[in-house]
């Protein structure tokens, strides 16, 4: 049995369900333990998350890190230094926690989720695989830092993202989509009714658009499944009697009979509301969304933004594309999933079992299982 060593460098790692369900399937046969952030305004990480090792939560170094940080914002504004190239001092100091625990730990193998966990392996003198769920401006340290041959081998949503990282080639890859398995119970649910937005209701995501649409069309039931959903809600007026609230944290494994209840979900990305002194506007175009995979595996067809990242979902027939987030466009896809409903729900399950994290998580693990058994071998 192997120790592995998982670094993720955010501090939402209940919502990350690429790491979760790659931690579970890893520990299958080896030690795993994933090591991460947190602050301390955040709810701990509840029983499920044993494995999980929580790096600088204390309030006492958050006040230290958050003095430190708006310090370092501070100069840093005042030497014209742009926003997305800023040195973000709170993750800084609590990856120094994370490169100590790591040396502390010995793992046989790290695997980097994006790049600056993969340079606290580097710096810590491991080869590291890299998860790449998130794809860095490339002006930033991190990606700019990175010494590449000491990456054994890259795991990633798309080859298109693969290019972007890895312009050259010649890097190992392993497709490994945000995708979630299909709930064959939720899929079956025939008592379904009614719209939802999941997820952050943040303009870039389209929550606008979206009660723009319910506001043109307030006959139509819309849930807003999120965080933060209800103080943007109370913003608008006249948005539909029909809507609910939804922002209790739904855990990954109950999300699939959560979203069940509906008949259509939407999965918007609104590239224009994009600042890109902060965001990475390729990032998102290319993405294929992990809640669009957490509607896949609940049978629920969607109606999409027409990115890259979502074009399976017009090859499968699991919803429709829309051109625009007009509410006559969102309308008329809406129409027309409705018109041939149980079609669209099976491309859902098409595109969910071709999609399936499983599947290729297999292929990537018993890659890693052979590297492993040669590097002991040879010791």
């Amino acid at each position: 049995m192997s120790r592995i060593a998982i670094l993720f460098t955010d501090y939402h790692i209940d919502f990350s369900p690429t790491v979760l369900q790659l931690m579970k399937q890893l520990s299958l046969s080896n030690e795993v333990r994933v090591f991460c952030f947190r602050s301390s305004d955040q709810e701990p990480l509840g029983r499920s998350f044993s494995e999980f090792e929580v790096l600088g939560a204390g309030k006492f170094e958050d006040r230290i890190i958050g003095w430190i940080s708006r310090a370092v914002r501070k100069l840093s504004v005042w030497r014209g230094i742009p926003p997305h190239r800023m040195q973000d001092m709170g993750r800084t100091i609590r990856g120094m926690f994370m490169k100590r625990r790591l040396r502390q730990w010995v793992p046989d193998h790290v695997i980097a989720v994006d790049f600056r966990a993969a340079n606290i392996a580097v710096r810590s003198g491991y080869q590291t695989d890299l998860l790449s769920l998130e794809l860095p401006d490339k002006t930033q340290e991190n990606y700019l830092n990175i010494r590449f041959s000491q990456i054994g081998a890259v795991l990633i949503q798309s080859k298109e993202r693969l290019s972007y990282l890895f312009p050259e080639g010649g890097q190992k890859w392993f497709l490994l989509p945000n995708s979630q398995p299909l709930d064959l119970e939720a899929w079956n649910r025939s008592d379904r009714e009614g719209l939802v937005y999941c997820g952050a209701p943040q303009p870039i995501f389209g929550i606008e658009e979206t009660l723009d649409y319910i506001a043109q069309y307030p006959d139509r039931p819309l849930t807003v499944k999120g965080r933060g959903a209800a103080e943007v809600l109370s913003k608008r007026g006249g948005v539909g009697c029909r809507l609910k609230v939804e922002e209790a944290y739904t855990p990954l494994e109950e999300l699939a009979q959560s979203l069940s209840r509906f008949r259509i979900g939407f999965c918007f990305y609104i590239l224009e509301k994009i600042d890109e002194k902060w965001l990475n506007r390729y990032n998102y175009e290319t993405a294929p969304s992990g809640k669009l995979f957490s509607f896949l595996s609940a049978g629920v067809p969607v109606v999409c933004s027409r990115i890259s990242g979502l074009q399976m979902v017009e090859d499968y027939q699991a919803g429709v594309l829309v051109e625009d987030h007009r509410p006559e466009t969102i309308e008329a896809a809406v129409v027309k999933i409705e018109s041939d409903y149980e079609w669209y729900r099976e491309g859902a399950r098409r595109l969910c079992e071709a999609m399936d994290f499983k599947k290729h998580a297999e292929v990537y693990i018993e890659d890693l299982s052979e590297r492993l058994n040669r590097k002991k071998g040879s010791s």
